[in-house]
């Protein structure tokens, strides 16, 4: 359930329905409302193909089985792609962190300078996304 908010307003958007045979057939089922975020993140493009090729996967049983499986499936899937992801600008912003730590001990020329300034703003760029991505988490 989603509930959308911001410091004036409190909304629910979402609603959870069912029919007395669907409670009877899924008595332990329960709707959890997630706290909310200071967050309106919008997941990556990237995800929503990550979220396909997962669910996707073929599971044989009940339809609740199957349900949980690719849930699960999918949650796998989803930690792997944000390791691979988000270890990247890590290791982007190691390496980017060592060359201006080689070009301090450079002769300031131009083309050192602007090198310097090109890693800087990549180096900024990397922690914008790490700071939005931990505020979003």
């Amino acid at each position: 359930m989603a509930t959308w908010w911001n410091s004036d307003t409190l909304l629910r958007l979402d609603r959870a329905v069912c029919t007395p045979s669907w409670v009877d057939i899924f008595n332990h089922a329960r709707v959890l409302h997630l706290a909310p975020s200071d967050s309106d993140h919008v997941p990556h493009p990237e995800c929503d193909g990550v979220v396909k090729e997962a669910w996707g996967t073929d599971v044989s049983g009940t339809p609740m089985f199957c349900v949980t499986k690719k849930v699960m499936h999918t949650r796998i899937h989803l930690n792997k792609w944000q390791e691979e992801v988000f270890k990247g600008r890590q290791l982007q912003m190691l390496g980017i962190r060592a060359r201006l730590e080689e070009l301090l001990s450079v002769f300031p020329s131009m083309s050192v300078q602007n090198e310097k300034k090109e890693l800087t703003d990549k180096l900024q760029s990397l922690l914008c996304q790490e700071e939005l991505f931990w505020k979003q988490r």
